[in-house]
């Protein structure tokens, strides 16, 4: 028992340099004549945390597990914790599948099940108290892990439309163990592209279509970093010539182009043909432009007949028969080299059969008219008749059907006209003046026509 000094109200007990011995519950009594108060005071003698054992820097290799250890001593025993110096959370971590645990038992070990490269990191120890707190800083350095590598490949795939093609994207190196992806033109696979990848980690298409082709990357990644390779693919799709019209026509002198339009990867190229005779390309006559379509500056008779369009690429060809069709302007044979636009002067006797020639020819066969000053000449009449060359043939002439005949061949690439001056002298002349003719002078061109 301590007593304060007799009248002292404070009643204060102080320990100099408390020992663990002076630990203990401690009463405090105050006595006078009317009576006494008592209170306890539990004293706990202790000390600040201090480090039994530093932690130490940790290497270890990927995957495999690690410790750090941090032990304190300290009354009461402190408490020890552990936190990442970089200010990233500590605990359980998963990512795409792959489980990494880090814990902290009792006994102040921060354990490593699994070590990732991302465990990579400056950790700080911690021991504290009511009395205080002390810290230490230890690394853990990862080794083992390397980022991915992906074999070299062709840049470019070609591949047939329709057939099936693999990608290759084959791995050689990489820890931990790379993830790989596709992308195309650098956004990832629609879906429903009809695609699949397979345990290698190539790109396989049962059946490749034009909508496929373009530039796909591989990507490999892991902790360590990421890898690309791109590769080109090339859907060949064999030449199509689109429908067009097979027959084309045109007027003689009237430039006429034939289209030969076609499709194809790659583009085909565009030769045409006439029986068998290769087209150049540019030529004064024929040229075929960059589209296809073959040019005729000036048609003629001879440039109609069945042409061929052919449209070559690397993995085939296709083509297709055309038939030109030249109408070419009438032209009435005419015999000698007699000007046409002279008029023939024909006489006959009354009572002769006369035939007017008109033969025409062109293409399409021309449709043969005559008029009679300036009137149209029926076909038939009881008279007279429209032969199948074209020629006007007079039957029993009378001096009534003398005047002036023209005779038109026409057809659409246009018309050509032959003049007669024809007259019709009497059987039986009755007598005439000194000074009157039998009929006007004819030129030495005239003739007679009898059948």
């Amino acid at each position: 028992m301590i007593l304060a000094p007799e009248g002292s109200s404070s009643g204060k007990l102080r320990i100099p340099a408390a020992q663990e011995r002076d630990a203990g519950t401690y009463t405090c009594r105050a006595v006078n004549e009317l009576g006494d108060a008592s209170a306890e005071i539990q004293l706990a003698v202790g000390y600040a945390p201090q480090l039994m054992e530093l932690p130490r820097d940790v290497t270890v290799e990927l995957g495999r597990s690690a410790l750090l250890a941090c032990r304190a001593t300290g009354r009461p025993p402190p408490m020890v914790t552990w936190r990442r110096g970089d200010g990233q959370p500590l605990g359980l971590r998963l990512e795409a599948g792959r489980g990494s645990r880090s814990r902290q038992p009792d006994s102040g070990v921060l354990f490593f099940e699994s070590v990732a490269p991302e465990d990579q990191a400056p950790y700080v120890c911690e021991a504290r108290n009511v009395f205080g707190k002390v810290q230490a800083e230890a690394r853990l350095i990862v080794t083992g892990h390397a980022p991915p590598q992906i074999a070299s490949s062709a840049p470019t795939v070609r591949v047939l439309e329709g057939q099936p093609v693999s990608l290759p994207c084959i791995v050689l190196a990489g820890r931990p163990l790379p993830e790989r992806h596709w992308l195309k033109d650098r956004q990832p696979l629609p879906p429903g592209s009809r695609h699949s990848i397979r345990a290698d980690g190539s790109l396989h298409l049962d059946r490749a279509l034009q909508e496929h082709a373009g530039r796909y990357s591989c990507v490999a990644t892991n902790t360590a970093g990421s890898q690309h390779r791109d590769v080109e693919l090339v859907v060949q799709v064999p030449p199509r010539i689109h429908p067009t019209a097979t027959h084309h026509i045109t007027n003689e002198g009237v430039p006429a182009s034939l289209p030969c339009v076609a499709s194809g990867v790659p583009t085909p190229t565009i030769t045409w043909t006439k029986e068998t005779n290769a087209l150049t390309s540019r030529g004064p006559h024929y040229n075929v432009s960059k589209e296809g379509t073959l040019l005729i500056a000036q048609p003629s008779a001879q440039d109609a007949g069945v042409y061929v369009c052919t449209a070559t690429n690397t993995v085939g060809f296709s083509s297709q028969e055309m038939r030109l069709s030249v109408n070419t302007k009438p032209r009435i044979h005419m015999n000698g080299s007699r000007n046409a636009d002279v008029p023939l002067r024909v006489t006959a006797k009354a009572g002769e059969e006369v035939t007017l020639d008109c033969e025409a020819k062109g293409s399409p066969a021309p449709l043969v008219t005559w008029m009679k000053d300036s009137r149209p000449v029926p076909p038939i009449t009881n008279r007279h008749g429209l032969l199948p060359s074209g020629s006007l043939r007079l039957a029993q002439v009378q001096v009534g059907d003398s005047g002036h005949y023209e005779c038109t061949a026409s057809n659409p690439a246009g018309s050509t006209s032959r003049h007669y001056v024809f007259g019709v002298q009497a059987s039986e002349c009755p007598p005439r003046g000194p000074s009157e003719p039998l009929l006007p002078p004819l030129p030495s061109t005239r003739h007679f026509v009898h059948l």
